[in-house]
């Protein structure tokens, strides 16, 4: 009996093993509490979050956005802050011969305890910290429990014991998100927090962490890949490796040693579709499936995702030029239009609306984003979507303007860093090139960070340089992903040096910080443009969601706060004053800066696109907030776009015509991205603003690939009177393949013209899902016609000119269940020019 009964037990536990082969994985999201060292009570909060957020949501202190809060809330990064959590185990799971836990975005400086046991500390908001914990967890009751220390405090700690004061200050001995210690756009919010839930991870055997596959050649026929395989395995062992793209099915025998392991495994994959970015094809993607199985064919662990097949490789060559800057995808050169992104909140957890975002830029016609160094590595979600859309990522490393340590400790904690994110990058087909820094090197040789240090501490802090972003960062992209390419600063040179417009990739502030015109843009042109910008303020209804009282002006305390460049108001307002009126009330400023924005970045886009094939990218200062502030984005925090998202929409297009002038000449161009010929009717016409034809030509006009090419010469001095340069335009128009595009010309100054009362017709129909459309004319030429109606209304498009008699059709898009036309704000350039009739 006593046999047979021990016979049913080892049964059992056969049993139970076998139905663990899988490896599991159990998020810790629910019953989380929060205290400040040796304070009461303990509190309830919600998991992942920031510590303002968290306090914010207990009631302890105000929205961290309201006023101006920052150094009110300073105290807040430099306490100590514990966060506690009970979880119980099903008796199933604690069978499995691993059990881990694992975290993801922890931020930064934390002591990890486990039933009052330290399983370790953590030092790297950017990387993932796995701790066994087997022989530690219980069936029922873990205290899970996390503490936090000023990070703030440690980095000064860090920062002082250097041998030199790096440039950059104490943010530099942290990774934790630069932005996060303030920023010229954002505040200073250097907190704490739990980022991402927590899992407990359980495995038996082998953990399958990651999988890839990798792009090397793509023929007539097929393509050459790699499937990468990343984990972890407690046994050298022969495994059989199964996997699927939709339906071709590979099988492979591989021995896996004992360890972490990253295998690379050859294959090819006959006729493959292949996926292109937005605006040059279909971005298709494969559905990936991968299992791994033992001698007896249980499966011991699987992974899936999607995939895509292309090739892109950034080329930067000699040439008669200088040096260039180009992408080609799948062989084919790429125009890059985009913008350069940062994190969508100072606090991370909140505002990650990726998919709202994303789709606006789509349809924008971006083909690519910069991610920032100064911010965050981003989510598995925003690379996933970015694949689906066809937006290519330019990926900066995680370090901006500043020089970084060298020693040993550093050096080695930024390359377990770096390869963690090289190999789960590496899956997507829409990571496009890894980049060094941002700005180090333009800044160490010509910002005057050299000024006063010793020959010693010069030639020391560029060889640290030189260690991490020449050999380091490199190296990990090549061995973890060498069919991306690898950049080593962002700007190759900038405006301080005369190369900037011969070679590699620019940032040109000459426009902004040098304080030069809009009109600069058109002669400083240079091979890539990776930044460029100018500020604006956020809409009205934006303003009123962090100003506390007093009368809104640019001295309003609120709005001062939320200006974080020492002279961005100042600046608004010299440039405003060089183009267009003088604004009478503080909306009236929002309005006629917001167009001075999207005019002068817009004569940038124009000028670098018609540039082509001398220059092969533009990517402006920036497309989104951290923060309701005063800044250079297009699509401020809470989503609404400004006048310059608009304008960038009409100028991404795929065929665009463009104006230069030249002294008493207008010459006419017609740019295409397209990867096929078109042929293009014509039509410019001579018109004033009341829409009588001065003079109009139409012609056709044949485009090759990818072309750009003068077209037009228009001679100013043909324009008689009573017409001028101050009452009439140059109207452009193309229509291929039943697309039709249009641009306007002006001849004078925007605070020049001589505008005439509009009379708008609108003509509406009904709701649709969330969208209601209606179409609006009038009977003189209208610049910038922008149309209101409170903070959860928006319009597409916005800020429109108005041909005269033409209908333009607007899309409103709301939450709201019903709307009224008649309570509708419509405004234009006209009403803010004092020399109108």
């Amino acid at each position: 009996m006593k046999q047979s009964k021990i016979y049913i037990r080892i049964l059992l536990i056969m049993l139970v093993l076998d139905t663990l082969k899988a490896q599991l994985s159990i998020p810790i999201s629910k019953n989380w509490t929060y205290q400040s060292v040796n304070d009461e009570p303990w509190l309830n909060c919600q998991i992942p979050n920031s510590i303002y957020n968290i306090l914010e949501q207990s009631n302890i202190i105000q929205s961290p956005f309201l006023g101006n809060s920052e150094a009110k809330l300073d105290w807040i990064s430099k306490k100590t802050w514990v966060f506690k959590n009970t979880f119980d185990l099903d008796l199933q799971d604690i069978q499995h011969e691993h059990i881990e836990i694992q975290f993801k975005d922890l931020d930064t400086y934390a002591e990890v305890y486990l039933n009052d046991s330290l399983l370790g500390k953590t030092y790297n908001a950017f990387r993932t910290w796995t701790f066994d914990i087997k022989k530690i967890v219980k069936p029922i009751q873990n205290e899970l429990k996390i503490v936090f220390q000023s990070a703030p405090v440690i980095a000064d700690s860090l920062y002082r014991n250097l041998d030199a004061a790096l440039p950059g200050d104490m943010r530099v001995t942290s990774r934790k998100p630069q932005y996060h210690f303030g920023w010229d756009f954002g505040p200073k919010y250097p907190g704490c927090g739990i980022m991402s839930t927590p899992t407990i991870q359980f495995w038996n055997h082998i953990k399958l962490e990651d999988i890839a596959i990798q792009t090397r050649a793509i023929h007539h026929q097929n393509a050459d890949v790699d499937l990468c395989l990343t984990g972890i395995s407690d046994r050298e062992e022969t495994y059989q490796v199964e996997w699927t793209m939709d339906q071709l099915s590979f099988s492979q025998k591989i021995n896996i040693p004992a360890g972490s392991f990253y295998i690379k495994l050859k294959h090819q994959i006959p006729n493959p579709k292949l996926w292109w970015p937005n605006g040059s094809g279909e971005s298709y993607l494969y559905a990936l499936k991968v299992q791994i199985k033992n001698q007896q064919k249980n499966i011991l662990t699987h992974k899936e995702n999607s995939t895509g097949i292309r090739t892109i490789k950034l080329i930067s060559k000699k040439d008669k030029w200088g040096q260039g800057f180009n992408f080609l995808v799948n062989g084919k050169p790429i125009f890059i239009k985009g913008s350069n992104y940062i994190p969508q909140d100072i606090f991370q957890t909140r505002n990650q609306d990726h998919t709202r975002l994303l789709n606006d830029i789509q349809s924008c016609h971006f083909n690519m984003v910069r991610i920032w160094g100064g911010g965050n590595y981003e989510s598995d979600t925003f690379y996933s979507m970015c694949d689906r859309l066809g937006i290519m990522v330019w990926q900066d490393f995680m370090y901006a303007c500043a020089m970084y340590p060298g020693d040993a400790l550093f050096i080695e904690n930024i390359k377990i860093e770096a390869e963690e994110q090289v190999r789960r990058l590496s899956k997507y087909p829409c990571l496009a090139l890894w980049c060094g820094n941002n700005e180090n090197n333009e800044a160490w040789h010509r910002w005057g960070w050299q000024t006063g240090l010793s020959h010693q501490t010069k030639t020391t802090l560029w060889e640290h340089y030189q260690k991490i972003f020449n050999q380091v960062l490199p190296n990990i992209v090549t061995t973890y992903s060498n069919h991306q390419s690898y950049w080593e600063s962002s700007p190759l040179f900038g405006r301080g040096d005369k190369r900037f417009k011969h070679e590699g990739d620019a940032h040109d502030w000459g426009v902004w910080h040098d304080e030069m015109p809009f009109e600069s843009f058109e002669q400083r042109i240079p091979r890539f443009m990776s930044e460029m910008g100018f500020q604006s303020l956020p809409n009205i209804h934006t303003i009123h969601t962090f100003v506390e009282s007093g009368e809104l002006s640019l001295e309003n305390p609120s709005i001062l706060s939320h200006q974080k460049h020492p002279r961005g108001n100042q600046l608004i307002q010299k440039y405003l004053e060089r183009d267009l009126p003088k604004p009478k009330t503080f909306e009236d400023l929002i309005y006629l800066n917001q167009i001075n924005q999207a005019e002068g970045i817009g004569l940038a886009i124009k000028a670098h696109r018609r540039a082509k094939p001398y220059c092969m990218g533009t990517l402006y200062w920036q497309l989104n907030d951290c923060w309701p502030g005063i800044s250079w984005s297009g699509i401020d925090y809470y989503g609404h776009w400004k006048a310059m998202q608009h304008k960038v929409k009409e100028l991404y297009q795929p065929v665009i015509m463009t104006t230069r002038e030249s002294g008493d000449l207008i010459e006419v161009f017609i740019t295409s991205d397209l990867l096929f010929p078109i042929t293009s009717q014509i039509e410019i016409s001579h018109i004033d603003f009341m829409g009588k034809f001065l003079t109009k030509d139409s012609f056709t006009v044949n485009l090759k690939t990818n072309q750009s090419k003068r077209i037009f010469t228009f001679d100013k001095r043909k324009i008689q009177a009573p017409n001028n340069e101050f009452n009439s335009l140059l109207s452009l128009k193309c229509t291929y393949n039943k697309t039709t595009g249009q641009a306007v010309h002006f001849f004078a100054k925007l605070k020049e013209l001589k505008l005439t009362k509009p009379d708008y017709q609108i003509k509406s129909s009904s709701f649709k899902d969330d969208e209601y459309k209606f179409t609006i004319s009038a009977n003189t030429f209208c610049k910038s016609v922008y149309f209101d109606l409170g903070p959860s209304v928006d319009f597409f498009p916005n800020f429109v000119d108005l041909i005269p008699n033409q209908e333009q059709e607007i899309t409103v898009k709301t939450e709201l269940k019903k709307i009224t036309l008649e309570q509708m704000t419509i405004k234009s350039l006209y009403d803010f020019l004092e020399i109108n009739p």
